[in-house]
């Protein structure tokens, strides 16, 4: 069941032509179905129409900056800075996708996806697809998810396979990809409403992963997996915001309803878990409007750690916490860096109607089980090995990008486990190792995955490295050729 908006009624059928002319004659566009004069509404009922607008993917008629330019924004990096460093931001004002950096939240490329009227009207949210070597931006006007290359040429409909059907997506927003490389997408309306739809990947409809209302579910705007076991959260589970359920509902990794995570008043978009750091473990949310405005905090257990709302800003969709455990966050009038004191830190860019934050690295998916590999590595002077994910693994290069961490266990000759086990996010996370009691032997290690593990790779350690002659002049020998003397022999010194 729908919100009902009372004393706004008679104002919302003063629009309805707005919405028939958009749906009979979408060649019209945005901007000439929602003019810059409006008709007198009420302040009162501003933030239901906002509502209603927010529902239905058309942006209300603010995002024009206080100094009267389009777009005001300060590029202060230039370039794909590293493979790990961006964050995709679709905005629906110019029909494009941003990228940003990672780390800092600076503004990297203003059309990393190239305003695209033909195929965009409102997209919402930019994810690497199951190939690593394409971009998903799912549009809640075109009711379909959009692919582009990496490069950001448009390569066509991904999903649904043969085009637009509103029985499957209608009034789609957020997405995530499962640990199978299969898509959810989250449907707002139409026949298949209040559902998550499921893809393969190659786009071909497989049902749905959560069925339509299930555990009250209604209105879902976003979809997260979550990363971090803690309090009353496992690690697989989903967790899925509905604005007019007003909860964040649980969900195990088949789909099957758990509980409610947190009830919410009133519009939850994004929704983002913390990997790590500090925080690691709480969930974050981009509160659109109602008594809980603002980036709400909850901890593992969904008790409330913060609500931050600076009073420059408003109409929450997007939120990402930056390295320096301040958080990026989403308008429809721009993209801001904020603080956990509820302060505006920065404005990154101005004047667009920006959606939902999503971290961006090109490469391959790895979701095989892995295949243990026999090593030699070097050792430094101090008795240390260092070996990273693709050294262990035959099937993982420096471009795979893991969908579920890698598990590596290490055991000496005659079965004793060498420290603990190390849980590997990205093909070069490193494992730094003492092995001076091993030189001369062989280690046997183990990989484990969600898809599944191998117990035999070797790990094989040169016996103790060459001695390092010092004379009583500080003189260092390590080869005979080192001495100046043409009879010299390396074991006398002579």
């Amino acid at each position: 069941m729908q919100k009902d908006y009372p004393g706004v009624f008679f104002q919302i059928l003063s629009f309805t032509y707005f919405f028939m002319a958009f749906l009979t004659f979408p060649e019209i566009g945005k901007s000439q179905i929602l003019p810059n004069s409006e008709p007198n509404i009420s302040s009162e009922n501003i933030d239901s129409l906002k509502v209603l607008y927010e529902m239905e993917g058309i942006d209300f008629p603010l995002a024009t900056p206080s100094n009267g330019s389009a777009v005001s924004y300060q590029v202060t990096k230039a370039g794909v800075v590293s493979e790990n460093a961006l964050l995709l931001i679709p905005e629906s004002t110019n029909d494009r996708v941003m990228a940003f950096d990672a780390n800092t939240g600076d503004l990297v490329n203003e059309n990393f996806i190239p305003s695209d009227p033909n195929n965009l009207s409102t997209p919402i949210h930019a994810i690497v697809g199951p190939s690593g070597s394409s971009i998903l931006v799912s549009d809640q006007l075109e009711d379909v998810v959009q692919e582009y290359d990496i490069d950001g040429n448009y390569l066509g409909i991904f999903a649904p396979q043969g085009g637009g059907n509103t029985f499957l997506l209608d009034n789609v927003r957020g997405m995530a990809l499962r640990a199978n490389g299969n898509l959810l997408v989250t449907v707002g309306g139409g026949n298949n409403a209040d559902a998550i739809a499921e893809f393969d990947s190659e786009g071909n409809y497989l049902g749905n992963f959560i069925s339509n209302g299930t555990g009250g579910l209604d209105s879902p705007f976003d979809i997260i997996n979550i990363v971090q076991s803690g309090g009353g959260l496992n690690s697989g589970e989903w967790l899925v915001g509905g604005i007019t359920s007003d909860a964040i509902h649980r969900y195990n990794s088949s789909g099957a309803f758990i509980s409610n995570f947190t009830s919410i008043n009133t519009f939850p978009e994004q929704l983002y878990q913390i990997p790590d750091g500090p925080n690691a473990g709480n969930v974050l949310i981009a509160n659109f409007e109602g008594t809980d405005e603002g980036i709400i905090e909850l901890d593992p257990n969904g008790n409330t750690i913060g609500i931050y709302n600076p009073q420059e800003l408003g109409g929450y969709r997007g939120v990402y916490e930056l390295s320096n455990q301040n958080i990026l966050v989403t308008t429809g009038l721009g993209v801001y860096e904020i603080n956990r004191n509820g302060e505006l830190v920065e404005t990154k860019i101005s004047g667009v109607s920006a959606r939902f934050i999503s971290p961006f690295r090109p490469g391959i998916v790895f979701d095989s089980s892995p295949n243990c590999s026999n090593i030699n590595p070097g050792i430094n002077k101090d008795g240390y090995i260092q070996v990273s994910a693709q050294d262990l693994a035959s099937n993982i290069t420096s471009a795979s990008i893991f969908i579920s961490e890698l598990e590596v266990s290490i055991y000496n000759s005659w079965g004793g486990q060498l420290g603990d086990t190390w849980r590997l996010e990205n093909s070069d996370d490193l494992i730094n190792l003492n092995v001076c009691d091993y030189l001369g032997t062989e280690l046997i290690f183990s990989l484990k995955n969600e898809k599944g593990e191998c117990n035999q790779g070797k790990i094989t350690l040169n016996a103790a490295p060459p001695p390092v002659l010092t004379s009583a002049f500080g003189t260092t020998i390590t080869e005979a050729s080192d001495l100046d003397l043409p009879t010299a022999r390396i074991d006398t010194g002579l």
